[in-house]
């Protein structure tokens, strides 16, 4: 007799023959049970030629395949399979420790293997400890009563010839419930199994199932003996497994299919309780015995009020302004273990705006926030913590947008994105529009939010870059079908939103809640959106960065935004009197296109939505609409084609009202935060170290103690009374352009456009507002303020 034999007895010559029927019965089930995923890894137990571990491999990270026969793994390797080794699966444990796997696979899968292994508690005990807490096992296998003819046949035929025919087998048939009780003790959770008959057409003849399969029942004999064999097990199970209809033999196979789960041990899990437990406890009792406490909903422990936030983010400000009511002027919110005050008091509000340098307040959020997380907080304007880092930005900025010409710029652009606007608004009124009752125009039903952000885009993209986006031209070929397809510029203004989702999300969510397994999803969602925007910017300043290279004269340099921050304390600086004092690094790609990123974020939204809500109340009221009209006609005439100027704009007293109004009542924004890096006391409010004050900014603007009537629009309020008087209220309490050091420096450009837009707009058209009612329409938000 050969010694490989003995050694190794399986034989891929046979297995082809007589057994390449295996792989094929593989319930889909059992593949669909294992679900292998992209970032998984598998491991094959038994997995002779390969052909399902191949299979598998495709589909998971890894999947390593093992077997017992030097041959088969020999043949897995012929077929292709990446990791295939030589293991005896009833040392696996070994095995395991040996390979540094403990832990290390999230499942096991197993067909037609496991009942060659009698020492299952040694291989059960070995898949326990390779997998992952809550990995799961997915097997097949035979059960009690599999091939138990032949079986039978086998051992009569050993026991004549003075052989132990039950020794020599070698299969371990169990029954469903003895291998659950093995499966228990190893605390796999039995999810799902299966005990099935399966009659199986042999490709050959018993004989050749019986040298394939039942090679320990022969290993014995001779050679001559072998056969003999063979043929009286044939003889004996011919009645009940021959179909002499079709000539095959038919072989009854009794499988058990499971899955199971590796359960988190016990042992573990106590300790895991007992420390929530006692966190918990910390948690409240730390809440309750607070030296300064504030009113405030009960916070959740590692949520906060994280909860509550999110179930109002869509009307914000409505729920703030309910919990101002309800807990007064000064109240507290928790987000993670932030601890947020949420004022409405403007003696608070005065202090945390001082305009003094170094003041108490100036940082608006502390870096370990989400901020270094996103490469945040030491650059741009919004989170800046280095005063003098952003301190140099905001002098660049200023120049970008405040100073004279600048705004006169900003004007031009405004004018010629409106002549834009009307050409294509004329179009569609002359395709779509409709004559209503007996008017003599055509009028046509529009969404407005889509037209204002793109202008303003428009704009706000040629001040900061000199590139224009034409975001209102691919907006109108694709609401007309022309060409529906988005172009590069219009996606990144739509996931400019999404980046600022991203920085919200970031600051309000604590590390473990937004890593955490399967939330983590939304976080990635956000976090690629905030990549990809990173890139279009980083683009933009590599192309305007070759740009400069190329241009030895610096005065014929384009004096943008984006131009300015790549040129600043260089030998072609184009910013002349804002040299950085402090001799800073010079910042890098990334850092100037979040700071493009910001600007057209804050740039964009903000006046947008602040324009719609402003013809939103002009048309609710037909009164301010008319001394609107009465405005524009007493400065600029009943000329439609008038030139609009600066000192012209500047005399729209009423106009202007009007948009303080809106801003009132329509903040941009629902808070404004502030840092307290030291303890302080504003009148009878203790203010703790390291504490969050935030803004309650609706609130404030219709607080009683400080308005008249604070619910009635009323642009008046902000008119004077008299030739002599200015207008009469509380300047800290209403801070709609932020205040103090971190006002918005865009604040007069935002006004200008505001008000040149209103003109251009009444002085073309007429607009009806569709929804009468003002509650009924929510604000688009954007989260920041300076």
């Amino acid at each position: 007799m050969d010694t490989s034999e003995k050694a190794d007895p399986w034989s891929p010559e046979n297995y082809k023959i007589h057994a390449h029927f295996v792989p094929k019965l593989v319930k889909h089930d059992l593949i669909t049970l294992l679900s292998p995923r992209s970032h998984e890894r598998i491991l094959d137990l038994g997995c002779g030629d390969g052909m399902l571990t191949r299979q598998i491999q495709e589909m998971c990270k890894e999947c390593i395949g093992i077997d017992k026969s030097q041959h088969m793994i020999e043949e897995a390797k012929l077929n292709e399979c990446k990791d295939v080794r030589v293991v005896d699966c009833e040392k696996l444990t070994e095995w395991v420790n040996n390979q540094g796997f403990v832990g290390y696979f999230d499942s096991v899968f197993s067909n037609a293997a496991l009942h060659w292994m009698k020492n299952q508690e040694a291989v059960i005990e070995g898949i326990a400890k390779c997998l992952k807490p809550g990995g799961k096992l997915v097997a097949e296998l035979g059960g009690s009563g599999n091939v138990q003819i032949v079986e039978k046949s086998l051992i009569s035929a050993l026991d004549k010839r003075g052989y132990n025919g039950k020794e020599l087998s070698p299969w371990y048939f169990p029954s469903p419930e003895d291998y659950t009780q093995i499966l228990n003790k190893y605390k796999f959770s039995v999810n799902y199994i299966s005990h099935f008959s399966r009659p199986t057409e042999l490709p050959t003849t018993i004989g050749g199932w019986v040298e394939t399969f039942g090679f320990s029942f022969l290993a014995p004999l001779e050679d001559n003996e072998k056969e003999i064999v063979k043929g009286e097990v044939e003889e004996m199970s011919r009645d009940e497994v021959f179909n002499n209809e079709t000539d095959k033999w038919i072989l009854n196979y009794k499988m058990m299919f499971f899955k199971e789960f590796k359960q988190i041990i016990l042992d573990l899990l106590i300790p895991i309780i007992l420390i929530l437990s006692l966190y918990v406890l910390k948690f409240y009792y730390d809440y309750f015995t607070r030296s300064i406490s504030y009113p405030g909903p009960l916070p959740l422990p590692i949520l906060g009020n994280l909860h509550q936030y999110f179930y109002y983010r869509n009307d914000l400000q409505v729920w703030l302004h309910h919990l101002s009511l309800k807990y007064g002027d000064v109240f507290e919110l928790y987000f993670g273990s932030s601890r947020y005050l949420m004022i409405s008091d403007s003696r608070i509000v005065e202090r945390i705006m001082s305009s003094v340098k170094d003041n108490n307040y100036f940082v608006r959020i502390t870096t370990r926030d989400g901020l270094d997380d996103l490469k945040k907080g030491h650059s741009g304007i919004l989170f800046n913590v280095d005063f003098n880092s952003w301190s140099c930005i905001k002098k660049i900025f200023m120049r970008a947008v405040a100073a004279p010409n600048a705004l006169r710029f900003g004007m031009n652009l405004i004018n010629i994105g409106f002549q834009d606007l009307e050409k294509f608004w004329n179009s569609l009124i002359e395709e779509q529009g409709q004559f209503l009752c007996d008017e003599q125009e055509k009028s046509i039903e529009i969404d407005f939010i889509p037209w204002a952000r793109r202008i303003f885009a428009e704009t706000i993209m040629l001040i900061t870059t000199n590139r224009h986006p034409h975001l209102l031209s691919t907006y109108y070929e694709r609401i007309t079908n022309k060409n529906p397809q988005k172009n590069l510029d219009e996606e990144f203004f739509d996931r400019l939103s999404i980046a600022s989702d991203c920085v919200q999300y970031y600051l309000m969510v604590p590390p473990f809640i937004r890593n955490f397994p399967i939330l983590n999803i939304y976080k990635n969602y956000l976090y690629e959106n905030m990549t990809w925007t990173r890139n279009y910017t980083c683009n933009l300043v590599k192309e305007r960065l070759e740009e400069i290279k190329s241009n030895d004269d610096k005065e014929k340099l384009s004096t943008d935004m984006l131009s300015m921050l790549l040129t600043a304390n260089k030998s072609k600086d184009i910013t002349r009197d804002t040299p950085n004092d402090n001799n800073e690094k010079s910042m890098t790609h990334e850092e100037i296109g979040d700071n493009i990123a910001e600007i057209l974020i804050e740039g964009v939204d903000s006046p947008s939505n602040t324009l719609s809500f402003v013809l939103y109340y002009i048309g609710n009221d037909p009164d301010i609409e008319q001394r609107v009209l009465n405005e524009i006609d007493k400065i600029f005439g009943h000329r439609s084609d008038f030139n609009i100027t600066y000192e012209d704009l500047s005399k729209l007293e009423y106009i202007e009202a009007v948009i303080k109004e809106v801003l009132r009542v329509r903040p941009v924004t629902a808070t404004i935060t502030r840092f307290a890096a030291h303890s302080d006391q504003i009148d009878e409010y203790v203010i703790p170290p390291s504490t969050h004050l935030s803004v309650n900014i609706l609130s404030l603007h219709v607080h009683p103690n400080y308005w008249e009537e604070p619910m009635k629009f009323d642009p008046t309020r902000f008119l004077a009374r008299s030739d002599n008087e200015k207008e009469v209220y509380d300047k800290n309490a209403l801070v709609y352009f932020g205040g103090g050091l971190r006002m918005c420096p865009g604040k007069q450009f935002a006004m200008t456009l505001l008000k040149m837009m209103i003109v251009l707009l009444y002085s073309k058209y007429k607009f009806e507002v569709i929804t009468k009612d003002p509650l009924a329409q929510n604000s688009i938000n954007t989260q920041y303020c300076y």
